[in-house]
């Protein structure tokens, strides 16, 4: 048995008899909570379709606004302002979501040897981390780019040292010219996220929306669970390219899944006419959260690297990245 929620219990037996009240299944009997790898293979079609429909209901179905009327109410807050410090911010225009994206490509990846000891590592992360805040680092790199790329391809080294991602990845997946392809995409959505801003209209975003964080029941659908990381936006598109681009991430395991949340993405839009609409939140979803796991794998220790499972993820993570390009009509 497993235990999906507690209700209810006592454990003073000088009260009365003890009991516990949860809600309980068969691990054998259906999906339940998503604890491991081998739980996302078990996730089929109608599972990423069924994510889809809950995905698009927390917009359709929850007033955000609210929410932060509510939040204000109950904590006693002065000022709408005081509740934005308590909800994440996600993306509050296409811009920020560009900016995000060209600090994650322009994040140099930290050079890790066997020869360091644990200190070593920890610093050379950190000093990886700490130099790729600006978007700029990715313009000042591409002002200088036939020195800077030259000297980058001629180091001999296989694990391509402190290079920016998006020139690991450019290497990685065989791309011409990976940064122009990223420019390219993002100036194709960029018209269809603007046309979709709102002035006042808050989107809910989960903010940790990802298979360990689903639970499914019997009739395959899903229940999303810890919500400590969530967060407002103004613009619809911007709230499920976070979401479902980080639930699409990390179920990197289950092409099938994959595939079916993005048709029930592009097909949801098709029905309003908007079929553009959908191919941006796969695409873009796609562009930013494949290509931040893909940053994180470099940032982990060197022998949890070599992990098959953990090299079997990085793969599938990059390759999966030709995705945003492919919809799009963009070619690598």
């Amino acid at each position: 048995m497993t235990i999906r929620n507690f209700y209810d219990g006592r454990a003073d037996i000088e009260q009365g008899e003890n009991y516990l009240l949860v809600d309980a299944y068969s691990a054998e009997a259906k999906i339940g909570f998503i604890e491991n790898e081998s739980d996302m293979e078990k996730l089929t079609a109608e599972h990423g379709r069924a994510c889809v429909r809950n995905l698009l209901a927390m917009q359709m179905d929850v007033d955000a606004n609210k929410l932060i009327a509510d939040i204000k109410k109950e904590f006693h807050l002065e000022s709408q302002e005081d509740v934005y410090e308590i909800l994440e911010d996600y993306y509050d225009s296409f811009d920020g979501y560009r900016e995000n994206t060209l600090v994650i490509m322009s994040m140099l990846l930290p050079e890790l040897s066997d020869e360091m000891d644990e200190d070593e590592r920890e610093s050379e992360i950190s000093r990886s981390l700490e130099n790729h805040g600006n978007p700029e680092d990715m313009e000042n790199l591409l002002t200088d780019l036939p020195i800077d790329y030259e000297q980058h391809l001629n180091r001999n080294n296989s694990e391509f040292g402190t290079m920016p991602l998006w020139m690991t990845l450019e290497k990685r997946l065989g791309a011409n010219d990976l940064r122009r392809s990223v420019v390219e995409l993002l100036a194709k959505y960029e018209p269809i996220i603007k046309s979709m801003q709102q002035d006042e209209q808050f989107f809910l975003v989960h903010g940790d929306c990802c298979p360990r964080n689903t639970f499914y029941d019997d009739s395959n659908k899903p229940e999303f669970t810890d919500w400590g990381h969530a967060g407002i936006t103004k613009n619809e598109l911007l709230a499920l390219i976070h979401d479902f681009g980080n639930m699409r991430a990390r179920a990197w395991n289950n092409r099938e899944y994959r595939e079916a949340m993005d048709e029930a993405i592009i097909e949801h839009y098709d029905k309003f006419g908007n079929s553009e609409a959908g191919k941006a939140v796969v695409a873009l979803s796609i562009l930013r959260s494949h290509c931040c796991l893909a940053g994180f794998f470099k940032n982990y220790d060197i022998t949890k690297q070599r992990i098959e499972q953990e090299k079997a993820r990085k793969e599938s993570t990059e390759q999966d990245i030709r995705k945003a390009f492919a919809i799009s009509g963009i070619e690598l």
